[in-house]
């Protein structure tokens, strides 16, 4: 007996002859599902086989195969698990037994850690755990970082090895974390004697530390740092050392007796530490200038060195004299004689006139040892008098402007004023100066003018009749040209006259009176008289016609009125033709008795905006009356007056009713939030916690995860001063990764086939995906089309119906000539074994003297 396996069954081939080595059979090959739990008895490397050549013998078995043959067919025989009989004497036949595995073969159980979404936890494992099938094992699960370790899940250990059971990770709030730092310099040397404040955070927030000053040290830009999950070595902040500072050396000018001497500096001298460096002396009026020291620069600066001039022998002294206004500022344009004298004496300066100015009483001086700075002499402003600011137009080349003239502004001195700038024909106009008033009157202020360019002029036209009237109802378009160019209009055709040759017509410099071209009236035909509704201040109605009357001049005609809602249709009137047409003639509706009217308003802030959340109620009344609104009250406003309204004959516009803001309180105000998706709805099962705040402040609030969406960046909100709509925060969804669909096969009863799975098939969300169903011995099916869903879910069942069972002819035992017949229900057990997947067998004849 030769056995060949394949993954799904067993597969034996039967070779078999007589005892008498007669009638030599060819091999036939079975082929038997295999069945889980079961395998065929092996000893010893062969198989196992029984046999029994009693007439009568009979046996329990799982499953056998009756053979036999005649004339080289073979007959098979299915037993399955029933008894059976061999009621031919003298015959032969081999069964291979089948039965249950004992021992049942260890199975190991996978587990994988998951977040709430279902995402593994990269870097984390659970063991697998072995059991035997209908076993109940624990994984030991694992302790991950920042994650709350969930109760081990008792699982039922399956027959066949399965996909990870997923083993949900919770994510645990997370803790503030202390991020520390330290100061270092470019060799990532600490800086001794200075530290940075560590700086709490959530994990995964973002974080910058307050840098100290260190002297001698660039302070470097604060980093910002991502606050890890557990606390860490302090982060290196990197100090430069600052490049080395001239220090400037001051010096002081002092008499012998160490007194300094007022009026003069000595310009102080920069230099690196250690450099020497020498000043530059000033020249002091009255002192010999002594040599310059020479200083060595030290390393900070220190106290002014004093440098000493000794007096020249006394000489006569000049001192000046500098005329200022009250606020001491200098009058330019003036000033006062010095006055010479000897150290000691008193002298008065000549004080000149200055215009504008009140001339003070000269002062007395004492002449000082050496000449100082001028002694302030102050001006009294008088009081002030209108001056008056002459203008000129110019143009580009300063030339005045021939024929106009800009008026003269009056205004006080240093006061600012505008002209009013007049418009020039051919000239742009341009923005009006602004001039500080004098204090005197002077030459007139030129204002230039740039000349336009060159525009084209429209040359106008009107058709008259030969009287020279205008023909009323028509026009002729005007026509464009540049000065000097000859155009010629496009007459249009007036009905009951003749159209003239279009005139030829040389542009003129600037627009003129319309350029009469005259039409001579037809001889008379059909004139259409026109009508147009008006309501009683001659205004048309608008949306509404009459529809026009033709009638030969003279005739009398009268028009068809239409029905005007809202109005009262007038007696029809009746009208002469005339010869030509003309106006439209008004045919006046009076309106109906006033219908009530009513009139709306809005409460609106100080800067017109409609307060939300608020309205005032409308108000009816008859045109023409006066009403007032009922005004609500306003949380942090001000209720004001009910304004009265007159109410207008059609409703129109809300009126505004300003409220005034009250002075704000110290309260708190709560901002709620709300998430939505990109089309602004609100996203369900959701909700983002509101936010207390003082009004003005900015807050923002806590954004939870949404499975599904991208958190966005919290929006940073100013509080208002009263609580508002919630404010949406706008979640996009994420991109759809892939699902895999799950498939198993089922009978129709939903029980699952055992030894056989469907492939699962990965597709996006939404996408319609078909499995790749396996053939089943036994059984048809249809593969289906299914939606793949937004997550993983249970297993589609496929169904697989069993086939219909096929008709088995008698069969006819060699020897004996009996006939056999395999009844239906032998068929039907047969199906059902083949169903249950049982494991084939192959019989082989051997000699019956073996």
């Amino acid at each position: 007996m030769e056995r060949e396996q394949t993954s799904d069954s067993y597969i034996f081939k039967v070779d078999y002859r007589w005892e008498n080595n007669s009638d030599i059979g060819i091999g036939d090959y079975i082929d038997y599902p295999k069945i889980d739990g079961y395998e065929p008895e092996d000893t010893n490397g062969q198989w196992k086989e029984f046999w029994d050549s009693n007439a009568n013998g009979t046996g329990q078995v799982l499953y056998g195969y009756y053979y036999g043959d005649s004339k080289n067919n073979i007959y098979r025989y299915l037993v399955g698990t029933e008894s059976y009989e061999n009621s031919n004497p003298g015959w032969s036949y081999w069964q291979t037994a089948f039965s249950k595995s004992e021992t049942p073969k260890e199975v190991t159980v996978p587990f994988v850690p998951v977040d709430p979404d279902n995402n593994p936890i990269p870097g984390y494992t659970i063991p697998s755990v072995p059991g035997k099938p209908g076993d109940t094992v624990t994984p030991n699960l694992p302790t991950i970082p920042g994650y709350v370790t969930p109760t081990p899940p008792s699982v039922i250990v399956p027959d066949v090895p399965g996909e990870p059971i997923k083993v949900v990770y919770t994510p645990e709030t997370p803790k503030d974390v202390t991020v520390p730092f330290v100061p270092v310099d470019p060799d990532n040397n600490p800086i001794p004697g200075y530290t940075i404040p560590s700086v709490p955070g959530k994990p995964g927030d973002t974080v910058t530390p307050d840098l100290p000053t260190i002297p001698g040290y660039v302070t470097p830009t604060p980093p910002s740092v991502i606050v890890p999950d557990v606390p860490g070595e302090p982060i290196n902040v990197v100090y430069t050392p600052e490049t080395p500072k001239d220090v400037t050396v001051p010096f002081v000018p002092v008499d012998p007796d160490n007194n300094p001497i007022p009026g003069y500096t000595i310009p102080s001298v920069p230099g690196k530490p250690g450099d020497t460096v020498t000043p530059n002396l000033p020249t002091i009026p009255g002192y010999v200038t002594p040599t310059p020291p020479s200083v060595t620069v030290p390393d900070v600066p220190g106290e002014p060195i004093k440098v000493v001039y000794v007096p020249e022998t006394p000489k006569e002294v000049t001192v000046p004299f500098v005329p200022v206004d009250p606020d001491n500022n200098p009058i330019p344009g003036y000033t006062i004689p010095s006055v010479p004298g000897k150290p000691g004496d008193t002298v008065t300066p000549n004080l000149p006139t200055i215009p504008g100015y009140v001339t003070p009483t000269p002062p007395s001086v004492i002449v000082p040892d050496v000449p100082g700075e001028p002694i302030k002499v102050v001006y009294t402003p008088e009081t002030p008098k209108e001056v008056t600011v002459p203008f000129v137009p110019v143009d580009p080349d300063n030339n005045p402007i021939p024929g106009y003239t800009i008026p003269s502004v009056p205004g006080k001195p240093g006061d600012t004023v505008t002209p009013d700038l007049p418009t020039i024909p051919g000239y742009v106009t341009p923005t009006p100066p602004s001039v500080i008033v004098p204090d005197v009157p002077g030459e007139p202020i030129k204002v230039v003018y740039t000349p336009e360019t060159p525009k084209e002029v429209t040359v106008p036209f009107v058709p008259v009749d030969p009287d020279n009237n205008p023909i009323p109802g028509y026009t002729i378009p005007s026509v464009p040209g540049k000065p000097g160019d000859t155009v010629t209009p496009n007459l249009p055709t007036i009905p009951g006259y003749v159209t003239p040759t279009p005139p030829s017509v040389i542009v003129p410099d600037v627009p003129g009176e319309p350029i009469k071209v005259v039409y001579t009236p037809e001889t008379p035909k059909e004139v259409t008289v026109p009508f147009v509704p008006v309501d009683p201040d001659n205004n048309p109605i608008p949306g509404y016609t009459i529809p026009s009357v033709p009638g030969k001049p003279g005739d009398t005609v009268t028009p068809d009125l239409p029905t005007i809602p809202g109005y009262v249709t007038p007696t029809p009137p009746s009208v002469i033709v005339p010869d030509v047409p003309g106006e439209p003639i008004k045919v006046v509706y009076t309106p109906e008795t006033p219908k009530e009217v009513t009139v709306p308003f809005v409460p609106v802030d100080p800067d017109n905006n409609p307060i939300p959340g608020y309205t005032i109620p409308s108000v009816p009344g008859k045109p023409g009356d006066t009403v007032t609104p009922n005004l609500p009250t306003i949380p942090g406003y001000v209720t004001p007056t009910p304004p009265s309204v007159t109410v207008p004959d059609v409703p129109g516009e809300p009126i505004k009713v300003v409220y005034t803001p009250e002075t704000p309180k110290e309260v708190t105000v709560t901002v709620p939030f709300v998430p939505v998706d990109p089309d602004n709805n609100p996203i369900p099962g959701y909700t983002i916690p509101s936010v207390p705040g003082k009004p003005g402040d900015t807050v923002t609030p806590n954004l939870p995860t949404i499975p599904g969406y991208v958190t966005p960046t919290p929006p940073s909100v100013t509080v208002p001063d009263v609580p508002g709509e919630p404010i949406k925060v706008v979640y996009v969804p994420e991109t759809p990764k892939d699902v895999t669909v799950p498939f198993v096969p089922v009978d129709p009863d939903n029980n699952p086939i055992p030894g056989y799975t469907i492939p699962s098939v990965p597709g996006k969300p939404g996408d319609t995906v078909t499995p790749n169903l396996p053939t089943i011995p036994g059984y048809v099916t249809t593969p289906p089309s299914v939606t793949v869903p937004d997550v993983p879910g249970e297993p589609i069942k496929v169904v697989y119906t069993p086939e219909t069972p096929k008709e088995v002819k008698d069969k006819i035992f060699p020897q004996t000539g009996e006939n056999n017949k395999i009844t239906n229900e032998i068929t039907v057990i047969g199906l059902i074994s083949i169903l249950l997947g049982l494991l084939g067998i192959k019989l082989k004849y051997k000699k019956l003297n073996k």
